[in-house]
């Protein structure tokens, strides 16, 4: 397309409002065919929270609300494309210990399944996912040092990781 004897070229966009554990609202910008955890990850980390340690639940509509109830919150999935978020305005939650804990289990008991892999190679993959989980002064989910919380879950992944090479 020409306008004022300048090429233009229109491409879609994907839109979407981010609601971040601060308070912060954020409207983000996006090309479709991009995968959420990829626009996620740095706007997250821009503002200091981790991808792994922070849950992303999309709004329920007026319609999902009045159906389901006032608390319907969908976890968005982040290796969907964009274009499944678009026009939502996603609500970003530190996740509790507990929740750590339960993902840390399934990835371990989906890895075990799906592979023969050595103890050591599941502990440096396990580990390599946390490393962006660390604690620091802003609470469990911010980047900076390690905190309680992260080692607790540490011990016990390890302990999983033991409880299940058996």
């Amino acid at each position: 397309m020409t306008l004022a004897c300048a090429e233009v070229r229109v491409e879609p966009r994907v839109l979407f409002r981010l609601e971040l554990p601060s308070k912060r609202s954020i409207g983000v910008k996006a090309k479709p065919a991009k995968v959420v955890r990829d626009v996620l990850g740095p706007i997250l980390s821009q503002y200091g929270w981790a991808l792994d340690a922070v849950a992303v639940k999309r709004d329920a509509t007026e319609q999902e609300a009045a159906i389901h109830g006032d608390d319907l919150q969908p976890l968005v999935e982040l290796n969907d494309t964009v274009a499944a978020i678009d026009n939502c305005r996603l609500v970003v939650t530190t996740i509790t210990s507990e929740e750590v804990n339960a993902r840390l289990l399934e990835e371990m008991v989906r890895a075990k399944a799906h592979s023969s892999q050595r103890p050591s190679e599941v502990d440096a993959r396990s580990s390599s996912s946390r490393g962006s989980n660390v604690g620091g002064s802003g609470g469990p989910a911010k980047l900076g040092r390690v905190s309680k919380e992260t080692l607790f879950v540490t011990i016990i992944t390890q302990r999983l990781i033991c409880l299940l090479n058996f």
